[in-house]
């Protein structure tokens, strides 16, 4: 079997489970899935950022913007050199298979979730040119349900294309769908990214889902 990623060929195992309920149609290799690290302790407490054994500077400021906000993140691996190319390949490259890349750690972290999922939508434009929104075929390929409660209007420049500075002052690109707006009322919420980053893009959404007047909002990404 060939690895999606590294494309090397090697031979792939599978648990018991898998052999009876189905086997993932693209798994990687053990190379490159011992290349992705996994959070681990210490971390900040509010956004899981590594290293830090309280709340890290970046949340201190997130908490003089916003006083009365509970910063709740959870985030699966690092962001290091091997998801760099993973969201290169798959986000940049349009390498839709590389959506099931991890979708037994995703379905493990999340199948007993209770809140609603949210994935970030990504513009118009960008669904054209890339032809899918990556954070919701995450969901898909672990098959893990979710709503559309926001769109993102369109932009100059992609995110990705921003430096840290011009991210932090970037006017909110969301808006709440009406039709939503009813369904989430007195709901927890997950607000689900692929990366977290500097946390503007999450608290951009969360600033327009709390006019929706939620019981909860907590946010989750494939890495930090």
């Amino acid at each position: 079997m060939k690895c999606p990623l590294c494309e090397q060929e090697f031979l792939a195992t599978y648990t018991i489970r898998e052999v009876f309920f189905g086997r993932s149609p693209y798994p990687l290799c053990v190379a490159c899935r011992e290349s992705f690290v996994k959070k681990s302790d210490p971390a900040c407490p509010n956004c899981a950022k590594s290293g830090e054994t309280g709340t890290c500077a970046d949340c201190k400021r997130w908490k003089l913007e916003y006083p009365n906000r509970h910063f709740d993140h959870h985030a699966l691996f690092e962001y290091n050199d091997a998801m760099h190319l993973y969201f290169s390949r798959y986000k940049f490259f349009g390498e839709l298979h590389l959506s099931h890349a991890f979708k037994q750690e995703l379905l493990l972290a999340l199948k007993h979730e209770k809140a609603l999922l949210i994935p970030i939508p990504i513009s118009r434009t960008t669904l054209r040119r890339r032809g899918f929104n990556q954070v919701e075929e995450l969901l898909k390929s672990s098959g893990l349900p979710y709503i559309h409660a926001l769109r993102k209007k369109e932009t100059p420049r992609a995110q990705s294309e921003l430096t840290r500075k011009e991210r932090m002052t970037a006017p909110n690109p969301f808006f709440l769908l009406e039709e939503c707006g009813s369904k989430l009322a007195d709901r927890h919420l997950l607000l689900i990214d692929d990366v977290y980053t500097t946390g503007r893009t999450l608290n951009h959404a969360r600033d327009i889902l709390e006019t929706a007047h939620p019981a909860s909002i907590r946010t989750f990404s494939l890495a930090r």
